[in-house]
């Protein structure tokens, strides 16, 4: 039985209580909020029996093997280094933290203190771009040769109630291009590096702030991104929340060598076209809680010493793009992406 500490008892740790709460190899031994109250209530309702204001504290005791980390994104690097040297294995909420640098620390803590560190990229678990992966690799489509993805939505703001902090682009490290774009960005990485493409070589973003678009200053607005991977494949990124009606968009379009997929997380579905026919194939999926398929992996990992498909060094990756794309906006200019490998 894997004992876990989650540190942070906001919206992110309440997913991975039920997440934790779901499987039968792992409990939470103990909590940390700086919140009093919230850490109180959470108590209650969990029924946890060792409660931390101080995250420092728990991470002192033998009561746990493991972190969950839910808190801002700019604390990340300091909770994920302390609980490296306290020898526990950590699954880090996205994105891993809010700079490269930050991020390559916490993955040599997690090495030379020969612990696991995940990264709590949900969308990586989900069926449909698990799906997606599956068939580039099965070569469904070929080769992808381009790709667009598009995220819109009728916000015509950025503003957090329950989670202030992601107002504040120094504590969140920027607005949706960091906090919905790496959604998008780590899983377009897995689908053309399993599709025979490569990794991300260059990336290029323009971002458009509409005069009714209302904001915290720094917070960036509409977005297109522009991704060139190592063999010359591209992917656009469409992101915005500007949308002037009711609906979401939020599809994905694949173009390969042999054929095209188009997929929808609205119907959840996945259409492929390929050949002379006109009408595609239908892949109806069933809807899961990434949350518990990612902590299934994470305990997984743990259990059988394994690099996690989401590994610090996949998601360090992936905060490059993001990193090189806000630098893309404030030059106008496409920035070369400094990946590591090990």
């Amino acid at each position: 039985m894997i004992r876990i500490g989650i540190i942070g008892c906001g919206w992110a740790g309440q997913r991975h209580y039920e997440a934790v709460a779901s499987a039968s190899d792992a409990k939470v031994s103990a909590i940390a909020d700086i919140d009093e109250d919230r850490l109180k209530k959470t108590r209650e309702n969990w029924g946890v029996e060792h409660t931390f204001k101080d995250y420092r504290d728990m991470l002192d005791t033998e009561l746990i093997d493991a972190v969950v980390i839910a808190l801002p994104h700019d604390l990340h690097r300091e909770a994920a280094v302390l609980s490296a040297e306290a020898g526990l294995h950590i699954l880090c909420e996205k994105p891993i933290t809010i700079s490269v640098r930050d991020a390559d620390a916490m993955i040599d803590s997690a090495k030379r203190n020969d612990v696991t560190l995940m990264v709590a990229e949900s969308n990586r678990y989900d069926n449909l771009t698990e799906k997606i992966e599956n068939l580039l690799k099965d070569k469904r489509i070929g080769t992808p040769v381009f790709a667009t993805w598009n995220d819109l939505h009728k916000f015509k703001r950025w503003r957090y109630e329950d989670r202030p902090w992601l107002n504040d682009p120094k504590r969140a490290g920027g607005g949706h291009w960091i906090g919905r774009g790496i959604h998008l960005v780590s899983p377009l990485r897995a689908w053309f590096r399993t599709g025979g493409a490569g990794d991300v070589d260059k990336v290029f973003v323009k971002e458009y702030r509409s005069p009714s678009f209302e904001t915290p200053p720094g917070i960036e607005g509409n977005i297109s991104a522009f991704l060139a991977f190592d063999g010359g494949q591209t992917a656009r990124i469409n992101m915005g929340v500007e949308v002037q009606h009711y609906d979401r968009f939020n599809d994905i379009r694949i173009h390969g060598t042999g054929g095209s997929l188009v997929a929808s997380s609205k119907n959840y579905t996945i259409d492929i076209y390929s050949g002379e026919d006109d009408h595609p194939e239908i892949i109806e999926l069933k809807r899961e809680s990434s949350f518990k398929k990612e902590m299934k992996h994470f305990l997984s990992c743990i259990n059988n010493n394994t690099e996690p498909k989401t590994s610090g060094i996949e998601e360090r990756n992936s905060l490059a793009v993001i990193e090189a794309g806000y630098r893309s906006m404030r030059e106008d200019q496409a920035i070369k992406v400094e990946m590591r490998e090990n």
